[in-house]
This record gives C-alpha cells, structure tokens and sequence, in this order.
C-alpha cells in the first residue's frame, strides 16, 4: 500500500533528479566546469534556488493550514468534552448526595481542628462557580455555611476585606443549623476579626463546637458571646491558649473537651456542671491534674486522648486511677511511666504517634 507521504510526492510531482549523482562525481573528481558545463551548473543553481524558494512558500502555507485545523480541532475537542459531560455520572446525583460529598471536602481542609481563612473563601468560590446547579446546590445546604472559621495565624494570605462579607453569607446561608465556630489569632488581631466577633455574637445560641486560640479578644468572647449561649449548646468546646482562670459552669450539654497549649501559671478550669462530659483531649500541657483541678468529673469520661503534654511523675497514673469508666485511651508522643491499673471497662489503647 502506497503512504500517504508517497502519494503528496506523486501529487506535487515531488523527486530527486539525477543531476544529484552526476554532481557527486565532479565533486569527487575535482572537476571546475567552465564554458558550457559551467553555464550549465549554474542554471541548474538557479533552478534549485527558485523552487527552494517555492517549498518554502508551501511550507509556509502548509504551516498556515495546520495551524487553522488544530485550532479547529482544539474548538472540536472542548465541544466534544463539553457534550460528554452531560453524561458524566456526578449529574446523575441527587441534591442530597452532591451536598454530602461538598461536606466532605470541606472537612478534608481542616488542620488542626480549624481550616484557614482563605482555603474557606477558596473552597466556597470554587464549587458555587462550577455551574449554576451547584451554586444552586451550595447555597441550599446550610450545613455547607455552618462552619466559620477566623484564621490569622498567617498560614496564608487572605484579602481582608473579603472575610467580613463572607463571615456574614455564612451566617445568613447556616439559617438555624448548628453552627461550629473557630477563632484563631495570634497577637495582635486585625480589626476585621474583631468586627467579625461582634457580628456573630447575635448566633451564640447556635454554636454547637466552639474552638478558640485567640488570648487578645478572650475576653471580649467571655464577656459578649458565652453568656449568649443557651443551655443547649456548646456540645464540643476547644480551648486554646487562653490566658486566665475560666469558669464553664453550668454547661450541661458539653460532651467533648480539648484544651491545649497551657503553661503551668496557676490558671484553672472549673468545669463542675457538665453532666454530658465524655470526651477529653488534651495538648502540651505541663501540669494537666493542676489545670482542670480535683472537681472535674473525671468519673464520667469515657475517651481520654493525650499528646504532647508534660507529666510529673506519677501523674498519669493517677489521672488514669480517677477515670474508672474509661473506654478508649489514646497517649501521643509522651513515655509511659505506669506500674500497674485496673481499667475494667478499656476497650480501645492507642500508643504511639499521632498516624
């Protein structure tokens, strides 16, 4: 089968003469032309430099076509792309199902219990400008807008003024869902996280995980915000750096605890009044028995995670001997130094790194 290449040449009447051969003879006999063999030869130049100057015409041309038919092939592409995903097995999701999956990824931009500022911004600008049914779908989930996170931990840069309004879409997009709030800030806090604690102090009532880290404005948070929250909320308080005595009594629906980053300064948790109190984790803690004191219900916890934190000696063993109802115990990066306890009800050790 003739080529496609073959049959160009045929069609351009494409080819090598003999002249090629004869040429390669005078070259090698070192014959100079002159008269009629040098007249001749430089017709012949001539003639090869004229239709040089022919291919590269056509090549250009050809250059030319190719160029327009690989941006038509490229329009053809994407055309076909676009068409093909009308088929795509995401569209066949339903509302429920696509809402869970932005929920999801959502949660898989959490670092350390918080997700910066502008990965928050990022994410929600990213999904509602797919196409108009996930706007739709976005901004019909509520729980899609219930997380609001303040990160100034300068993890990453974040157009200022776009935190306000996008704090203040979360609140009115939540509607009533719960809602989980994290402040962070390391000193000093920028104007916009303040403005933006104020605007949210009139939703406490619905702050089901609150997680703060941020000493500057705890006690503007104290003041203003706590006592807004209801009897039925928090559910999961995150504690972090905080810099005095804090007093969370009554709070009878608080069943998870964290608290970290505390030096040994004398500072107490009186948490007396938490009648739901199960989960405790803890973080580089120096002195974890001074800090939540000898009035903590430690009869009720049932999952005790520890890491990072600095034990005196013996410590642990005795926190462990005042927690009888533990079920799952987690240690993190600490040596364990216990003798011997009786755990009756453990089900769940953990040793090790945080993997």
């Amino acid at each position: 089968m003739v080529n496609s290449e073959d049959n160009y040449a045929r069609d351009k009447n494409i080819g090598f003469s003999t002249s090629r051969e004869r040429s390669s003879d005078a070259h090698r006999n070192n014959i100079v032309p002159f008269g009629l063999a040098r007249l001749s030869k430089e017709m012949e130049i001539e003639h090869a430099e004229s239709e040089i100057d022919q291919i590269d015409e056509e090549i250009a041309s050809l250059k030319r076509v190719i160029a327009l038919l690989r941006k038509r092939r490229s329009a053809l592409k994407f055309l076909s792309t676009q068409e093909k995903s009308l088929f795509a097995p995401i569209r066949k999701l339903s509302q429920d199902v696509l809402q869970y999956l932005f929920l999801v990824c959502q949660w898989n931009l959490e670092e350390d219990g918080c997700i910066p500022a502008c990965k928050s911004v990022a994410f929600v600008r990213t999904i509602t400008q797919v196409c108009v049914h996930w706007w739709s779908v976005a901004l019909s989930c509520p729980a899609l807008w219930s997380r609001i996170f303040i990160d100034e931990r300068g993890q990453c840069e974040v157009d200022n003024s776009m935190v306000g309004p996008f704090v203040e879409t979360c609140i009115s997009l939540s509607r009533e869902t719960p809602l989980y709030l994290g402040i962070w800030s390391d000193p000093p806090a920028s104007v916009y996280t303040d403005s933006c604690i104020q605007g949210i102090v009139g939703t406490a009532h619905r702050w089901e995980v609150i997680s703060i880290g941020c000493e500057e404005l705890f006690d503007d948070i104290m003041t203003n915000v706590l006592p807004h929250v209801t009897f039925s909320y928090p559910k999961d308080l995150r504690i972090w750096r905080l810099p005095r005595s804090i007093n969370l009594n009554p709070s009878p629906m608080l069943t998870r605890l964290r608290v970290s980053c505390f030096a040994d300064n004398g500072f107490v948790l009186s948490l007396q009044a938490a009648p739901s109190l199960t989960h405790l984790y803890t973080h580089e803690l120096e002195d974890l028995q001074a800090l939540l004191g000898v009035d903590f219900p430690w009869v009720q916890i049932t999952h005790f995670k520890s890491s990072g934190n600095i034990y005196l000696k013996e410590e642990l063993a005795t926190i462990l001997g005042m927690i009888p109802n533990l079920t799952y115990f987690k240690l993190i990066g600490e040596t364990m130094m216990v003798d011997c306890i009786t755990l009756p009800r453990l089900r769940t050790l953990v040793v090790g790194t945080d993997r």
